[in-house]
């Protein structure tokens, strides 16, 4: 239903905007909150043990495996950058706010999300069943997640809206080459119609005919 209702709203201004992943997303947390939702279904279970896994090699499937041997060389050192930063910031995390209320799930779930933003849902579920966390605690750590994640997509889009997509960027290349080749074109005939014109200038003046600027009288 929520997944429904995101691919709606990206037809109106307000979803377009946010996405329809965040509208999907705020509307699972409105119906989970106001107890639509029970607050551990047995079929959330089904999709973080089976179905979210056999999301990933369905999605690779659909991918251009060239590019992606030609660009991971970029990509790699992106994901490493991003992977060293996530743990430096987890670490500060901890010891600006240490998470004592949770006791010894306290770490537990740091790493869990840590893990979760290095490598997505599959990671937070498999840390999180390494480490035995308590059910309660990784709703809660889920939920927190996702609440900044709200604020983080909103801005991300927010800052993305404006590069135009790659498509377009295919599209404007050849109007760009072919403007350049008319303005080109352009510019070859005006050069020749005026080194003409010079030229038939100079062949007729004075007398009856000319040589290297000197008029030649019969």
């Amino acid at each position: 239903m929520a997944g429904t209702f995101g691919m709606w709203s990206e037809r109106t201004r307000l979803g377009r905007e946010l996405s329809g992943a965040l509208v999907a997303t705020l509307a699972g947390m409105f119906l989970a909150n106001s107890g639509y939702l029970p607050p551990h279904p047995r079929e959330a279970d089904l999709v973080f043990r089976y179905i979210l896994p056999l999301a990933i090699p369905m999605l690779l499937l659909s991918a251009n495996l060239f590019r992606i041997l030609r660009e991971t060389g970029h990509l790699l050192k992106a994901f490493l950058l991003g992977t060293v930063c996530t743990v430096v910031a987890s670490w500060v995390a901890m010891l600006l706010f240490p998470l004592k209320a949770l006791g010894e799930e306290g770490w537990k779930i740091a790493a869990a999300l840590t893990a979760r933003h290095i490598g997505g849902a599959v990671n937070y579920m498999a840390v999180s069943e390494s480490l035995c966390i308590n059910p309660s605690i990784f709703g809660a750590g889920l939920a927190a997640d996702d609440l900044i994640l709200i604020f983080y997509f909103a801005t991300v889009y927010s800052l993305a809206k404006n590069i135009p997509a790659e498509s377009e960027q295919q599209q404007q290349q050849p109007q760009a080459c072919a403007a350049a080749g008319a303005a080109f074109s352009t510019n070859s005939i005006n050069s020749s119609s005026t080194s003409s014109s010079s030229s038939s200038s100079t062949g007729g003046s004075g007398g009856h005919g000319g040589i290297g600027g000197r008029s030649i009288n019969v």
